[in-house]
C-alpha cells in the first residue's frame, strides 16, 4: 500500500505523484523511490512477527515518481493539469 500504485503508474506515464495523509507512509514511499527496497515488520500474533522487505519491480523507472504528504480533498494548487488520476 505503501506507494504501489504509484510505481505501477509510472510504467505508463512520464510523471507521477502520490500522495497521503500520513508522513510515515510518505517517508516509507520515498526510501522505496529512492532505493527501490524498504525492510518492515509485519505483526502476525501478539509480539510475534516477521521482518520483509518490500522491492520495486527493476523495470519500473523510479525517477518518475515523487511523493507528497496531503490531503487527497484539498489538494495544494501547484497539483493540476494530470492526465490521468486514480484515488
Amino acid at each position: 500500500a505503501v506507494g504501489r500504485s504509484t510505481f505501477e503508474i509510472a510504467r505508463h506515464f512520464k510523471k507521477v505523484v502520490g500522495i497521503d495523509y500520513s508522513r510515515e507512509f510518505i517517508d516509507s514511499a520515498n526510501i522505496l523511490q529512492a532505493t527501490g527496497e524498504r525492510m518492515y515488520w509485519r505483526k502476525d500474533s501478539g509480539a510475534e512477527g516477521t521482518s520483509l522487505l518490500a522491492t520495486v519491480d527493476q523495470a519500473i523507472d523510479r525517477s518518475r515518481v515523487r511523493f507528497e504528504q496531503g490531503d487527497a480533498c484539498a489538494l495544494p494548487l501547484h497539483l493540476k493539469n494530470f492526465d490521468a488520476v486514480l484515488m
